[in-house]
């Protein structure tokens, strides 16, 4: 229920920043990004790949070297402020959400799957409008065999309950 808390004040912390800093004129807008970057939605440090159906609406997906192998994400991500220098987002994806990575004598590694919830926001360039940087947060909903591998090792620190996602992208 914290998460939940964490994620809509960050949410609403951000719609009213960029809502005092959106400019009036509408902004050129791209139907295809493609993005460098480091969090789930890039798959761990990799690339993202983002088609605009329409330009509320993304369909993404990602993926990228999660220092317990390759991760990848899928999801869909929507645009409050879709025209303006600093846009709003708020997203959904499966894919990469946790990771065990041991090293020593007893080695071991592995990815975990699972549901992720995101808000962040864009922002565009003054000069070049098709280019913008993405900063955001992610909720994790990690499974329970991530939880129960987890609760057998000894000594691991306590999982993010929040994590983030930096990125920048070009569009066409």
């Amino acid at each position: 229920m914290r998460r939940l808390y964490l994620f809509t004040a960050f949410f609403f912390v951000i719609l009213n920043a960029s809502a005092q800093e959106a400019e009036k004129k509408d902004l050129p807008f791209s139907d295809a990004y493609i993005g460098v970057g480091m969090g789930l939605d890039y798959g761990g440090l990799g690339l993202r790949a983002t088609f605009n159906p329409i330009p509320e609406l993304g369909v993404f997906a990602g993926g990228g070297y999660a220092f317990a192998g390759i991760g990848y994400n899928l999801g869909v991500q929507g645009y409050l402020l879709p025209r303006s220098q600093v846009t709003p987002t708020v997203g959904l994806m499966y894919g990469y959400n946790a990771l065990i990575r041991i090293t020593g004598a007893q080695a071991s590694e592995k990815l975990y799957y699972g549901t992720s919830l995101s808000a962040g926001i864009q922002v565009r360039g003054k000069k070049k409008k098709n280019i913008f940087m993405s900063m955001g947060i992610i909720v994790p909903f990690r499974s329970s065999e991530f939880f129960d591998d987890y609760k057998k090792r000894r000594n691991l620190d306590d999982p993010l309950p929040v994590l983030v996602s930096l990125g920048f992208h070009f569009g066409e």
